[in-house]
Parts: C-alpha cells; structure tokens; sequence
C-alpha cells in the first residue's frame, strides 16, 4: 500500500486524461496586480524558513509588466535586512478545492534563490496541510521539486512526502509549465495529487485509509495560493548565497496561472 510520500512515478502510475473546465484564471494582462485576487505578505519575519529577505508591496519588488507577473528580489539594507523580494497570497479571496492548478514560469538562476509556488490550507499549519506544487533551489539548478506537509509529514520529525525532477539542463534558463492535479476518489475511494512538468508526470501522493484514519491526509479541504521568491533560509540557503547573482535582475517570472475543475 502507497504511502503519502512513498508513492512514484513509474510506468505502472498512470494519471487518466480527465476533462476540465476553466473556473479561475490571473493572466497578468493589466499594469498592476489584481488585487481581487491577491494579497501582499508585508514582514521580514523570515518565512518560518530562516529566509534572509524583507517581503514589500514596493513595485521594486512585485509588478506586472508585458503580460506577466514578476517578482524580483534585490540586494539592499531595508528594515534591518540584506534583501528585498515580495509574496502574495490569495488566502480568503480565490481558494480551491480538488481541479487542478496550472502555472507557466521561469524561476531566477542563482546559489540562494528559492522561489515557490504553492497552497495552504485554512487553520494551522502543518495539520490544515501545504502543497508544495513547485519550489527550485538555486544551488540546485536542474531540479524542481514538489511535497507535501501534513501533522505527520513535514520536516520537523524527519520525515517528508516530496518528489522532484532532474534534468541535463539548467531548469532557469527558460518558462516551464507546472501542472497539479488534485483528484477527488480518483482509485477506491482515495484521492491523488498529481504534479507535472511541461506535461510529464514527475510526482503522484496518494491517500491511503491508514493516512485518512490518521488525520493525516487534510486534503478535503480549500486551500489557497502563495506565490513568493524568498532569498536563502534552511533550504534556499543552506550552500550560502551567491551574492554576484545581484549584479543583474534576479526575477522570478510568472506569465499565467489557471484553475479548473472537472467537467
């Protein structure tokens, strides 16, 4: 029996082609962010991660421009900290429940970018749970990655649900479309989250009834975006950064991000 984590990909997981219907969309077509869909985190309280980044609403930080959402993290003294970047959260404005969720990116290039695209649930955190539908490393640069935290999975305790990919190229050097497909009693009466990299599965977490029966499986429930580019921390940080990666933008690039639910 798969295990939230244990689960891969292999040719014997197979995602069924299912038929979807567009319910949310923010193409990033206007001057400025939607702010109908979208908040600004303003802190430096470093993420809960160690990150070493201000978050601001400044347009320094986070505009949109030539169809696409851009956040760029900076190198600069602000309210006691070396960086600037910014995160956005859709939390009590646009959340989700099962569909899948689509983005087209390009995330920055460097030893100490982290950038993220994600979902949390509404309650505590990790018990309301956090899917993680794509995260890069910059000392990592071939790889993305994805996860999943809940109560029993999530780090603290040493033990993780994540999958990822590696490929023979720098991931940064162009736009990939990220893919999470979240189904509802997709085999037996169990769930699956489905994550995909320009239409490759990469990662399949499945529910199990010994997952349910625990509590260990909040994926019932809405949950909402987060969108950020944080600058070292535990993971973004931990081989040091590369602080010559400033001498030029360092941007994290979204050009859409759709929801959708089943026909």
């Amino acid at each position: 029996m798969a295990t939230l984590g244990d689960q891969q990909t292999t040719a014997s997981v197979k995602v069924n082609p299912l038929e979807y219907e567009l319910v949310w969309s923010d193409e990033f077509d206007g001057t400025s962010l939607n702010m109908d869909n979208w908040t600004y985190e303003v802190n430096g309280s470093g993420g809960g991660n160690g990150e070493l980044q201000y978050y601001t609403d400044r347009e320094e930080n986070l505009r949109v421009e030539n169809g696409h959402l851009i956040i760029e993290a900076r190198k600069e003294d602000y309210l006691g900290k070396e960086y600037t970047s910014a995160r956005i959260v859709s939390k009590d404005k646009k959340d989700f429940r099962y569909g899948k969720i689509e983005a087209r990116l390009k995330v920055p290039d460097g030893r100490g970018t982290w950038p993220a695209l994600w979902m949390l649930g509404y309650g505590s955190w990790p018990r309301a749970g956090e899917i993680d539908i794509m995260e890069y490393v910059g000392y990592d640069p071939n790889t993305f990655h994805c996860a999943l935290h809940t109560k029993n999975k999530n780090g603290m305790n040493g033990q993780n649900a994540k999958g990822g990919k590696t490929y023979d190229t720098n991931v940064s050097d162009d736009f990939h479309v990220i893919t999470m497909e979240w189904v509802e009693d997709e085999v037996n009466g169990f769930d699956r989250i489905h994550v995909s990299v320009d239409g490759e599965l990469i990662k399949t977490f499945a529910e199990t009834a010994q997952l349910r029966d625990s509590g260990d499986w909040p994926f019932h429930e809405p949950f909402f975006l987060i969108v950020n580019l944080a600058i070292g921390g535990s993971w973004g940080g931990v081989k040091g950064i590369d602080n010559s990666i400033f001498d030029e933008k360092v941007m994290f690039e979204i050009d859409y991000i759709r929801a959708y639910q089943l026909q």
